[in-house]
């Protein structure tokens, strides 16, 4: 899925009326998430889950939930998020979800840190909001990887260079530069 992000001096990457005049961001590169995170929320959270609706191309509703809850009470944590972010008063109703982990815990094999929450949070996004969570990323000791992805011949242990996959996404979408 692609994001259209703007090139004007007003950096709203939400802004529907400029989209057609951006290089499009993509959920399926690391450092385009991190970006759109960073840009979403000012900073990369430490310690949290962070989601955000994708809506006909641009963003829309964005939450962030502490994650040491959400590993206590993973089915409390995965509904009420649901509920928040693709709920009957969410306005606009995503098409999709983007799911961000970050933690200081290192990617490990074969499960990620989180691992019970975000199938909850899956499983409660499809079959009660009809929405997808296309795609979730860990970010753990800097560090970024598929978390659905456990096959190191394709996504090798402990990951990509969250810094480095974050500059280069910076370089090609400087409009994410600049903070709110």
């Amino acid at each position: 899925m692609s994001i259209q992000h703007n090139r004007h001096s007003d950096p709203d990457p939400t802004d529907p009326s400029r989209a057609g005049s951006a290089a499009a961001l993509s959920v399926e590169r690391p450092g385009d998430s991190l970006a759109l995170v960073r840009y979403t929320f000012g900073r990369l959270p430490t310690e949290s889950l962070v989601l955000i609706g994708l809506h006909g191309g641009t963003t829309g509703g964005h939450l962030r939930l502490d994650f040491a809850a959400a590993l206590n009470q993973p089915r409390h944590c995965a509904q009420r998020a649901a509920s928040w972010l693709a709920g009957p008063a969410a306005e606009p109703t995503p098409d999709a979800v983007l799911a961000a982990v970050f933690t200081d815990a290192p990617p490990t094999q074969p499960q990620h840190k989180g691992t019970r929450v975000m199938q909850q949070l899956q499983q409660i996004l499809s079959l009660e909001y009809d929405c997808p969570l296309v795609k979730t990323w860990y970010v753990g000791a800097g560090y970024v990887r598929d978390f659905e992805c456990t096959d190191p011949r394709c996504c090798p242990y402990p990951g990509l260079d969250a810094e480095a996959e974050l500059a280069s996404a910076l370089i090609r979408c400087p409009q994410l530069d600049a903070l709110p």
